[in-house]
């Protein structure tokens, strides 16, 4: 199996990670002709290297996971991750904030297309982006909100976005998002990917308070 390992500098460490996930939750698992396998390479944040991410051993553990997986386990794995987030077979795991939050904080009653997608998508539009006609999913999917984040992360022009959008959107989604996830997964490597999740928010939280801006080149 070939998985891509990358070393980027540490402004981009959670630039990287946020991508990371973004892939993730936006494509089904790869499979070629043979059936299951790793037709591309998902791209993982070496956390060996990435001094800010070596306080997150749930990243190497899921890299490491991976890595050392065989074909039966990679076809557990390709199997819960198509139900869980590509939606092809039931049940599916929701990936839409406004499943899990409401105004009033959780959505008891999963119901899509509330305020808090018509902010997410008036945020995209504050940093001159928007969702693809081609996508044909509500703007509050989990997957474009990381890449989003990622986005403005990585990009200092809209480094003043980044902390709204974590507290109004990315937080409360993944700590709703990952407690799902971990109670409806099975296979131990989305029970890992839950917990580096909840984990990731919470080392995030702490670099946004120290640096407001959420880029060190970005001027407060």
């Amino acid at each position: 199996m070939n998985v891509q390992f990358f070393i980027l500098n540490s402004i981009a460490e959670f630039t990287s990670l946020f991508a990371f996930f973004a892939e993730l939750f936006l494509f089904p698992f790869p499979r070629n002709k043979k059936g299951w396998g790793w037709k591309r390479a998902f791209s993982l944040p070496d956390a060996r290297a990435l001094p800010k991410l070596q306080a997150l051993p749930e990243l190497q553990a899921f890299a490491s996971s991976l890595t050392d997986a065989s074909d039966g386990e990679l076809h557990s794995f390709g199997d819960e991750h198509d139900a869980l987030f590509s939606g092809l077979r039931f049940p599916s795991l929701e990936l839409w904030e406004s499943c899990y939050v409401s105004e009033n904080g959780r959505n008891e009653n999963k119901r899509l297309l509330n305020r808090v997608t018509r902010s997410a998508a008036a945020m995209y539009r504050e940093a001159e982006l928007g969702v693809d006609e081609a996508f044909r999913q509500p703007p509050d999917h989990i997957g474009v909100e990381c890449a989003f984040f990622s986005w403005i992360y990585g990009n200092s022009q809209y480094g003043s976005l980044c902390r709204p959008f974590f507290s109004e959107h990315l937080r409360p989604f993944i700590a709703f998002f990952s407690e799902a996830l971990e109670r409806r997964a099975q296979h131990h490597l989305h029970k890992t990917l839950a917990q580096l999740l909840q984990k990731s928010v919470i080392l995030l939280e702490d670099e946004l308070e120290r640096d407001e801006c959420a880029m060190v080149t970005a001027p407060c």
